[in-house]
């Protein structure tokens, strides 16, 4: 049950939000932003559980074999000298949805996987913009993610489906159950894997930023070609110690170049304590920029170049996967 635990509610705003529904040969979680189901062929009752105490009980048993018994009201479970008996909620009044028989194949799970990663990675938590705190899959295989001073443009292999926005939030759920397969609907899309797991998220309805402003800012002319150091990664991994945040897309690491010498910054968000790192790199111009260390690191996974263009106002990678898809990051830099 823990795949579908991220589809429960913190707080019961909904009922049985916090509960999980077994219905139909499936177990359930909804939040009224993502559901998630997956297939239990040894259940043969419905109803609806508090996930709290059924999970807490289960993860606690040691022994694997688990007795269960229905009663009017109630679930009796038995491991040993061990005997629970959980309140049953037998009508689920959970929204259940009308999945159509015909998915779309995603063509390149993996590819789409890491691209997703990218952007999500990039979008905005800033909800006065709902379209940048999502992810925009097109029907030729591009993927955009953006908040307003960078952004992630990555152009894969087609989509099956029509274009489409979904938060980020629900992508960074969704890339944990491995899809292989989609499907829209009105004002949701749903993802499911091999093994018949499916999670739906909520998708928003409206299109997305100006193309032709998006294409403007993607090009950039070449003042300097940057490589970033071999020590790059480690001064990374100290640094995101530093830059954890409630919210993990928030999480963020200064980057400032000048003097032939990289220095990475992080400063904790609660405690305010810091660290401060250096290395030499062949570097003339003088530049800085913020970014996630998640997302950083992953770049540099793909490619230890990115270009200034000529203005000194935009920092860009282009990264290429070994099927032939290409993703650029573009990053507006901090004026010093």
């Amino acid at each position: 049950m823990a795949i579908v635990k991220p589809g429960l509610a913190s707080k019961e705003i909904l009922e049985q939000t916090t509960s999980f529904a077994f219905r139909d040969g499936t177990v359930v979680t909804y939040n009224d932003e993502i559901s998630i189901s997956h297939p239990i062929k040894e259940i043969n009752f419905e109803g609806a559980i508090k996930a709290e105490e059924l999970y807490g009980l289960l993860i606690r048993l040691k022994k694997e074999d688990v007795e269960l018994e229905i009663a009017e009201e109630s679930l009796r479970i038995q491991c040993g000298r061990v005997k629970a008996e959980l309140r049953l909620e037998q009508e689920i009044i959970l929204p259940k949805r009308k999945l159509k028989k015909k998915w779309g194949k995603i063509k390149n799970p993996e590819q789409f996987k890491s691209f997703m990663n990218l952007a999500m990675q990039t979008c905005s938590s800033d909800m006065s913009q709902p379209k940048l705190t999502c992810v925009y899959v097109t029907s030729d295989g591009g993927i955009v993610g953006a908040d307003g001073f960078r952004v992630v443009h990555c152009q894969g292999h087609g989509s099956p489906v029509e274009d489409y926005l979904i938060p980020a939030t629900g992508v960074r759920e969704m890339l944990k159950i491995n899809p292989i397969e989609v499907q829209l609907e009105k004002s949701w899309i749903h993802f499911r894997n091999e093994q018949g797991t499916i999670l739906s998220s909520r998708r928003l309805n409206d299109s997305y930023v100006d193309q032709t402003q998006f294409d403007k800012a993607m090009k950039v002319k070449k003042k300097e070609k940057i490589t970033f150091p071999d020590t790059i990664e480690e001064m990374l991994d100290r640094g995101k110690v530093f830059a954890k945040r409630g919210f993990d897309f928030d999480e963020v690491i200064e980057i400032e170049i000048s003097n032939k010498k990289i220095v990475m910054r992080a400063i904790a968000d609660d405690t305010k304590s810091s660290i401060e790192e250096d290395a030499s790199i062949k570097c003339k111009s003088q530049i800085s920029f913020m970014i996630t260390p998640s997302l950083f690191e992953d770049i540099l996974k793909m490619t230890r170049t990115c270009i200034l263009d000529k203005g000194g106002t935009k920092l860009k990678f282009t990264m290429e996967d070994k099927e032939g898809g290409v993703c650029e990051y573009l990053i507006m830099l901090v004026a010093k």
